[in-house]
Parts: structure tokens; C-alpha cells; sequence
């Protein structure tokens, strides 16, 4: 399920500097891969997950990085209509027919790569997380079927800790260009496919924290802080786990400004919800000209041992849509979007983000 994007630290030093390369367990799957590609459906390997697959003489690709500028395929760009017909439906020769998508020519690239999984994951969950794969996309580990994404924007998460295991590790993604997730996903933009963001696994405790959401607003004054978590807790244990949430919210020169913990028994398999509020008076307000930021520490204890900590920077601010004393011709207030209590106005810009070298 979507949650909330965070890193887990084993120390407050290491949450506090946040750098996702030390003080966590993360293993970077960034790099070379192994790379086959062909321009029809039917011409896809489909034992490419298997152990038995030699996979020495495909040639390597960057991940991440798009395929077709690594030289496979031709990137192409549209505005709005779509770039392919879905032939042989009939009667829509000519043109797309949701939600078919050409067989012909759909080309599919096939990913594979080994990597050896760290010693100390022992009794931890693992994940695998594909922050951004552009096409239909099966992902196997070690042989076996992990899930399936289409959502080309947003991570693909998986939990793998029974099919991770000590030493090698082998992991296969195949992606199509073209689903019926192309039909949602028609947009004035450069069409290009493959793994285009990081991939890498993490770990947990058993005993962890799963998601979080933060609400950080001003009261009417528009000076005090209204501060409130939820944090939820998971345990993949088969035994009850009596664990305790904490958070600390530190201003800029590392002051202490509001904190709490409590008790969260956790059943067996099973999650549980806590929750915090706070009042801040006088708060540093969060604007675009002046973007003051706390730092939030959420941590959790299992007895005396600190099993993990989540950083997360927070900004108090207040969105508002109201009312203004201005009227317009039709005798109503004009209405406008107020931040802080001040109207402001909003310019935007359509961003494409695309590299010029890697898509």
C-alpha cells in the first residue's frame, strides 16, 4: 500500500543528518544490468527469471536510466493523442481502442542483475522499492513472482523477505511499453519506457513503523502552531509486541519544542494506530520567502533499545480559499487563495523533467 516516503535510521545522529547512504539499511540496486530488448510482444523471453538463464552476453544498461536513449527503441513525442493504433481490433484499425494495446509492436525490455544481500538483515523485513518504472512492469527475485506495477510516477513496494535470501541474489524485471495504463497516462510529454528512477532494497525491525502523517497548521492568530502525528505501527512477529512511539520536534538551532511518547501494544500480525497533538505558541511560519522548517524525530523503542528512527522536516503553514474584501461586477466577493492569512497569487510553469542524455 501507498504510504508516506521516509528512510529508517538505527541512530538519532545518523536521522538527524539524514543521508540514505549511512546509519540505514539500504542496498543500492543502481547501476549495470543485464538488458535484452525486442520490438514484439511475442519475441520476449519468458524463462528470463529462471536460475538457468544465461544472461552473460545481453548487453548492459544503466539503471536508471531510459532504453530507448542506451540506444534501444526510439523515444517519441506527442501531445495529447497516443503513439501506437491498436491493430487488429476491429472495427478501430486506425486509432487506439481502450483498452488494447498493439501486440505487434509493443517492445519489451528484460532486466536482470545479481546482488549479494548484507550479512546483519537477519530478522528484519525486507523490501524492494522501484521508485519509477515507465511501462507495464513484473518484477521476480530469485525466481519467484514479487508483483506487478503500471504506475509509472509513483514506487512500486514490495515486501521480499521470503524470497530474499543470505549471499546471491538474482532479480528480473521485464517491462512492456504499452498496457491499459497508457490510456491513463496521456500527457503532453516525451514517451520513453524502463526503470527511470532509484531501485534498491531496505530493511526493518519485524516490529516497525509502517506509515505516518503529519498535520502542521497555524490557529486563527496565524502565529501559533497546531501540531499533530499519527503514527501507524506493524509487527510481523507470531507474538504480541509491547513497543513505545516517541517523537521530538527540534527547531532550527536544535531546541526541543514539543514532544511525546506512549505505550503501543501491537497483536500478533497486526498494526496499531498512536497519536499526538501539540501546541506551539509563536512558531516560525513556513512562506516561499521564508521557508522556516522543523525537524520532526518519530522513534521507536522496543524495551530500552531504540529499534529505529524516522526523520521528516516539518513547515507551519496555513492554506486557506476565501472570500476577499474586493467585489467584483457581479456584486460578489472576488474569492482567493490565502497562505498565512495573505492573499497570494500563483504562477505556474508546465515542467517536463527530462535529461537531454538519459531521458
Amino acid at each position: 500500500p501507498a504510504r508516506s516516503t521516509f528512510t529508517s535510521y538505527v541512530t538519532e545522529a545518523d536521522a538527524v543528518i539524514n543521508d540514505r547512504q549511512n546509519g540505514t539499511f539500504r542496498l543500492s540496486l543502481n547501476g549495470k544490468w543485464k538488458f535484452h530488448y525486442v520490438e514484439t510482444f511475442a519475441d520476449r523471453p519468458t524463462d528470463f527469471m529462471m536460475d538457468r538463464v544465461d544472461a552473460s552476453r545481453w548487453p548492459d544498461i544503466n539503471v536508471p536510466g531510459n532504453w530507448e536513449l542506451q540506444g534501444f527503441g526510439t523515444p517519441i513525442y506527442v501531445n495529447q493523442p497516443y503513439e501506437f493504433c491498436s491493430s487488429g481490433y476491429p472495427p478501430y484499425w486506425d486509432k487506439p481502442n481502450p483498452p488494447y494495446v498493439p501486440q505487434e509492436w509493443n517492445p519489451t525490455g528484460t532486466y536482470r542483475r545479481e546482488f549479494t544481500l548484507p550479512g546483519d538483515w537477519d530478522d528484519k523485513e525486507i523490501f524492494l522499492s522501484a521508485d519509477g518504472v515507465r511501462g507495464a512492469a513484473f518484477y521476480y527475485l530469485n525466481g519467484k513472482f514479487v508483483g506487478m506495477s503500471k504506475d509509472a510516477k509513483t514506487p512500486a513496494r514490495f515486501n521480499v523477505s521470503t524470497i530474499a535470501k543470505k549471499g546471491k541474489n538474482v532479480i528480473a524485471i521485464q517491462i512492456h511499453r504499452f498496457s491499459d495504463a497508457n490510456y491513463l497516462e496521456c500527457q503532453d510529454f516525451w514517451r520513453m519506457s524502463g526503470i527511470e528512477r532509484d531501485v534498491f532494497l531496505f530493511s526493518q525491525p519485524k516490529t516497525h513503523i509502517k506509515d505516518f502523517n503529519v498535520v502542521s497548521t497555524l490557529d486563527d492568530t496565524y502565529k501559533n502552531g497546531i501540531f499533530k502525528l499519527n503514527v501507524d505501527v506493524t509487527n510481523h512477529t507470531a507474538a504480541n509486541k509491547e513497543v513505545t512511539v516517541a517523537y521530538e520536534l527540534l527547531d532550527a538551532a536544535k531546541k526541543v519544542v514539543a514532544e511525546g511518547n506512549t505505550p503501543c501494544p501491537v497483536t500478533a500480525d497486526g498494526q496499531k494506530s498512536i497519536s499526538f497533538e501539540a501546541a506551539l505558541s509563536n512558531v516560525k511560519t513556513w512562506t516561499s520567502e521564508h521557508p522556516n522548517l522543523y525537524r520532526l524525530l518519530i522513534s521507536l523503542k522496543d524495551g530500552e533499545k531504540t529499534s529505529e528512527i524516522i526523520p521528516y522536516t516539518v513547515g507551519f503553514r496555513r492554506f486557506e480559499i476565501k472570500p476577499t474584501d474586493q467585489i467584483a461586477e457581479n456584486g460578489k466577493p472576488y474569492v482567493c487563495l490565502f497562505v498565512n492569512g495573505q492573499p497570494i497569487k500563483l504562477k505556474g510553469v508546465n515542467i517536463h523533467e527530462h535529461n537531454p542524455e538519459t531521458g
